[in-house]
């Protein structure tokens, strides 16, 4: 194979993947488009519910399979027990959440209680696409973890 053959298909390759990741890039930003608001909405305030009442087999419900994998990877770690649905402590408890859609995702804001009446907020970032056509939680991000409260 001469030098210039060796050029073309480097080139060509290449544009097959800039294609390919193009591609995937705007199918990625179809599926989200095709979430409503309202959609995204709900499954936020079952995230926030599940958190609130500490019950994971609510958010597992509503994951994507790479979630999923990660979620059972986290309660192995940190329960000893991969199918364990028990999220979070008992203390501070969460006393209340607002939903703030943010660009093509929602923005939990918690606040939180003890037994001493301190406050405490966190916060956290969904993302959402689609499971075999079902609006599904795909990216979480914590914004913030748990503070006191100014």
């Amino acid at each position: 194979m001469n030098k210039t053959s060796k050029i073309l298909i480097t080139v060509g390759c290449s544009l097959f993947l800039a294609a390919g990741t193009l591609s995937f890039l705007t199918f990625h930003a179809e599926v989200e488009s095709k979430i409503s608001s309202s959609e995204k909405k709900e499954l936020a305030q079952s995230w926030a519910e599940a958190w609130k009442v500490r019950d994971g087999s609510i958010r597992t419900s509503i994951m994507s399979a790479d979630m999923l994998t990660d979620f059972r990877e986290t309660q192995l770690q940190e329960n000893g027990d991969a199918d364990s649905t028990v999220i979070r402590w008992s203390s501070p408890w969460v006393t209340d959440y607002d939903l703030t859609l943010k660009g093509e995702g929602i923005q939990i804001d918690y606040t939180y209680t003890d037994s001493t009446e301190t406050e405490y907020s966190s916060s956290e970032f969904l993302g959402f696409s689609l499971r075999q056509g079902t609006p599904v939680v795909s990216v979480f991000e914590s914004l913030n973890e748990l503070e006191i409260k100014p």
